[in-house]
């Protein structure tokens, strides 16, 4: 959303609110108020990601096929680390 690039919206108003350089009127326009921070897009403010149907399912099948497995329990480097022997 291009239209947003420059702006910063300050979602943390209040006690110990400050201004410096990642938010200043020079680099950014500054939004502050409750109505004016409410989500840009005019949604919910919840993230949202559309995709055409052929990436959806490119992207469900790297899902599948880069799930962990809770199943395992392999030996990691703080086990290894550690000194002691990894349990069997």
């Amino acid at each position: 959303m291009p239209e947003h690039a420059d702006q910063y919206f300050n979602m943390s108003e209040g006690e110990g609110d400050a201004r410096g350089s990642w938010n200043s009127d020079k680099n950014f326009e500054y939004i502050a108020g409750e109505e004016k921070t409410m989500p840009a897009d005019g949604g919910d403010g919840t993230a949202e990601v559309k995709l055409p149907q052929k990436q959806a399912s490119v992207v469900e099948q790297m899902a599948l096929r880069t799930a962990s497995d809770p199943t395992l329990d392999p030996t990691t480097g703080a086990d290894l680390g550690s000194g002691g022997e990894p349990e069997t």
